[in-house]
């Protein structure tokens, strides 16, 4: 059996060409600027990962459906339908709700309508303290985008796809700094 040479070595069609110079102008470019580089690919995964967030008007704290709590369906009142919830793939959503949610109320008000710290809860048991076991995430500086946006949920979404965005920049820059390889 002969091999034709002609049919065995054709050249790349111009969009293989174009496609390989495309991802070597990409390679150097990431390898002059890895920062950026790890910075723009985060920001893509991010948008990947979140796109129900970002572009279909949902939201990590504000269920679409309701939640229930106490029964396995929504709404338990009398004379209405029986809705299954939707699985939340094993996330305490519940805990947001109950906790971190209002807390992010009670330290709003206290920061800027009182100009106090909050580290009492008032409205809570006869008041609680918010330091030590009872989680206020007051010491997460991202919570700060939480008060200033006073606890809604629009701003708890924002805090999620920045710590979703910082964390992939870290991961990134862990990497690059572990295998110290910039292509």
């Amino acid at each position: 059996m002969k091999l034709d040479q002609t049919k065995a070595f054709k050249p790349a069609s111009s969009s293989e060409s174009k496609g390989k110079r495309f991802a070597n102008r990409v390679s150097e470019w990431s390898t002059q600027h890895p920062i950026l580089a790890i910075m723009l690919v985060s920001l893509l995964a991010v948008v990947v990962n979140c796109y129900p967030v970002i572009f279909c008007g949902r939201s990590y704290v504000s269920p679409r459906s309701g939640l229930p709590m106490t029964y396995g369906w929504w709404p338990p009142l009398p004379g209405m339908k029986n809705v299954h919830a939707e699985w939340d793939h094993g996330s305490d959503t519940a805990a947001m709700l109950i906790w971190s949610v209002p807390i992010s109320f009670v330290e709003s008000r206290s920061l800027l309508e009182h100009g106090e710290l909050p580290l009492w809860n008032r409205y809570s048991h006869a008041g609680e303290t918010l330091i030590g076991q009872a989680i206020s995430m007051l010491g997460d500086p991202l919570q700060w985008i939480v008060i200033l946006g006073r606890g809604s949920a629009g701003a708890w979404d924002i805090k999620f796809l920045a710590a979703k965005f910082l964390f992939c920049v870290g991961f990134g820059l862990l990497i690059l700094r572990l295998f110290g390889s910039r292509p």
